[in-house]
């Protein structure tokens, strides 16, 4: 369970933060609202690797949560950057020694940005990365 488990973990500082965007998990259906902000979630994994050796060794699993936020076009930019800044204010603390835990599995956010915008026939979107890194016991 330890795919599930790193998904659980980097996804619960959601329930908290985006007040007024509708957040929109994977395999969800969604049909975006006229001028209502959405944010959608995407975990994207790397390939684990071997991080130390022998029976008791862990694997590193590392990858980006990438929330995409999207806003009304023709609008001010404030809105997104804000979600962005309210989001990067809340996985700072696990960049800073603090781990984010499921099921005994603990994740540890290494790097939090926004990459740059574009816009869509009604939207202003940019995405969030936020870079993880968990160590898991092999089997």
């Amino acid at each position: 369970m330890k795919f599930e488990a790193i998904r659980k973990a980097l996804v619960q500082p959601l329930s908290t933060i985006l007040a007024g965007f509708d957040v929109v998990y994977p395999n969800q259906e969604y049909i975006s609202k006229p001028n209502q902000s959405h944010a959608r979630v995407f975990l994207i994994m790397n390939q684990p690797s071997v991080a130390t050796l022998g029976a008791g060794g862990y694997d590193q699993h590392t990858g980006v949560l990438q929330i995409s936020l999207y806003t009304p076009k023709e609008k001010t930019d404030f809105p997104l950057l804000r979600a962005a800044d309210e989001i990067e204010q809340t996985y700072q603390a696990f960049v800073r020694g603090s781990y984010l835990t499921v099921d005994g599995v603990n994740v540890r956010v290494t790097s939090i940005g926004v990459q740059a915008a574009q816009t869509t026939d009604q939207w202003f979107f940019a995405p969030v990365t936020i870079a993880f890194t968990s160590h898991i016991k092999g089997l």
